[in-house]
């Protein structure tokens, strides 16, 4: 496909910028106006029966429409637009810190004030100019020399938006009462009405032992393995995931169905993770969105721009119709680890991850009101503006885990990172907002294993800890892939072997105990 692009200029007052190219509601991912340059492939455009012609922008996968054959209609043209001078200034929102300028450039000493996320700002309509870096500024109605850059033409980045804000509150709603097998009574969980308090296991690959594509070396019979150790062990709890970026949503939900009733079977629930922010697990098509370190979703593209809204929505929203009313899930999780990459996060970056979980989360009730749903994090350090002075992450993880939707905290930590200190302000939070934590992922990785996982388990658990999750299982007679040679559990890496057996039975004294306290 060739490269070559043309500019084009928007001819009306305002244009919709589409994820897709067709007129529908909620298919809007931007706002372009009047005299802005669009940069679009020379050599894409597609025709819809309606009659519009749609042009692709060289520097994402959004489309606008350029005319329509119709009725003779052009929102694009090649020339840029006369602009009327007395029309009314246009107003704008901050969608972050922006700083104000005596003249259109950036430089160290051109710096006359700034305006705040939300803000909003006067500009001139007519009045717009481009400069040689890309970004495209606007003087402001009331000033004589000030200006604002809005956004930049050639990253796409920007700093102004012409809709107004979507406020996520400190307090954002009222919690529904979820009615499903499991709820939430204050810090802890109800089992069919019961307090459930428990250990499990990560088997995140547990629906695609069939699947060489995913597994080479596994058979399907090696997920009974898995869950007959569990068994013995006393867990109650597997997390896994619903998405493997190489199997489709239409192989992939039969898959997850059949796993689901065998965990009936084994009468264990689980928590069904609905996209991984790296590794493999994710939603397939999102590949484009995993270009930061270890293959982590860029903020940009995933975040600010909604690339969330192509592939991942669609595929879970599929995912929790087909399966809303199945007794083996224990909760939605939203994905595994989402982190702000690259960083660190701007307060603009966790906003727009805000929400993110929220458009998640409420989508997921919407379906299922029956189910609990939470996020999947390592803790909200990662997701939380960076840490500069009038920043607050204890702040900020009350309003993501006020979100009405989310019903629960998750944090992940191991014996040789330093996570487990920093999920403490989390298990705070789970305190201030009266709602349990899990402990979902948790690794030893020392010559002490069983001893440390004892006083990991004594410590979350006796600080109000609802469950504790166990890394890399695998139970497995020989190494199907599985499991992690350094940090899990299992009888054949030469890290682990020795540690099996003990952890095996600390594991089921710990699931004991839980029942009976």
């Amino acid at each position: 496909m060739s490269q070559e692009t043309v500019v084009f200029y928007v001819g009306i007052p305002r244009l919709n910028a589409r994820r897709a190219p067709r007129i529908e509601d909620g298919n809007i991912v931007d706002l372009f106006v009047i005299g802005d340059p669009l940069v679009v492939l020379a050599d894409i455009a597609e025709q819809t029966a309606d009659g519009w012609t749609w042009r692709r922008l060289a520097d994402s996968d959004v489309w606008v429409a350029e005319a329509n054959s119709a009725d003779g209609r052009r929102l694009l043209d090649t020339a840029i637009p006369p602009v009327d001078e007395s029309s009314e200034p246009q107003t704008l929102y901050a969608l972050g810190t922006v700083r104000l300028r005596e003249t259109p450039e950036i430089a160290g000493d051109n710096s006359i004030g700034q305006l705040t996320k939300d803000k909003s700002v006067q500009v001139l309509a007519a009045v717009r100019q481009l400069s040689l870096d890309g970004w495209v500024w606007r003087k402001l109605a009331d000033q004589e020399s000030t200006w604002i850059a809005e956004y930049n033409a050639r990253s796409g980045k920007r700093l102004l938006s012409a809709r107004p804000p979507t406020i996520v509150p400190d307090n954002a709603g009222t919690r529904p009462q979820v009615k499903g097998r499991v709820r939430v009574n204050g810090r802890q969980f109800l089992l069919d009405g019961k307090p459930f308090r428990f250990v499990g296991a990560n088997l995140r690959e547990l629906p695609f032992y069939a699947r060489r594509d995913v597994l080479p070396y596994a058979s399907e019979g090696n997920q009974s393995d898995q869950l007959n150790a569990m068994r013995d062990m006393g867990m109650h709890v597997v997390r896994m995931h619903a998405c493997h970026r190489s199997v489709s949503l239409q192989d992939a939900l039969p898959l997850l169905g059949k796993t689901l009733n065998t965990l009936q079977h084994y009468d264990m629930l689980a928590i069904v993770v609905l996209n991984d922010a790296l590794g493999s697990f994710w939603v397939p098509g999102d590949e484009r969105f995993h270009i930061r370190t270890l293959g982590h979703l860029d903020k940009t593209l995933y975040f600010h721009q909604e690339g969330y809204r192509e592939n991942y929505l669609p595929y879970l929203e599929a995912v929790v119709a087909a399966y809303k009313d199945h007794p083996a899930i224990f909760a939605w999780e939203l994905g595994n680890e989402y982190a702000i990459q690259p960083q660190p996060a701007t307060p603009a970056d966790s906003e727009v991850f805000l929400l993110f979980a929220r458009a998640a989360s409420d989508m997921i009730r919407s379906i299922d009101p029956t189910h609990l749903i939470t996020t999947g994090l390592v803790n909200t350090g990662h997701v939380a503006p960076d840490d500069r002075p009038g920043l607050d992450r204890m702040a900020y993880g009350r309003r993501l885990y006020g979100l009405p939707n989310i019903d629960f905290v998750t944090v992940h930590f191991y014996e040789d990172n330093a996570e487990e200190q920093s999920s403490l302000p989390d298990l705070e939070i789970a305190r201030q907002l009266d709602m349990p934590l899990i402990v979902e992922e948790w690794g030893a990785t020392g010559e002490a294993r069983a001893e440390t996982t004892r006083s990991k388990l004594e410590f979350w658990i006796s600080n109000g800890a609802a469950g504790f999750l166990q890394w890399g299982l695998s139970a497995t007679p020989f190494n199907i892939g599985v499991g992690d040679n350094d940090r899990g559990m299992d009888t054949y890496a030469g890290r682990n072997k020795a540690h099996y057996q003990p952890t095996f039975n600390l594991y089921k004294e710990w699931s004991g105990r839980l029942k009976d306290s």
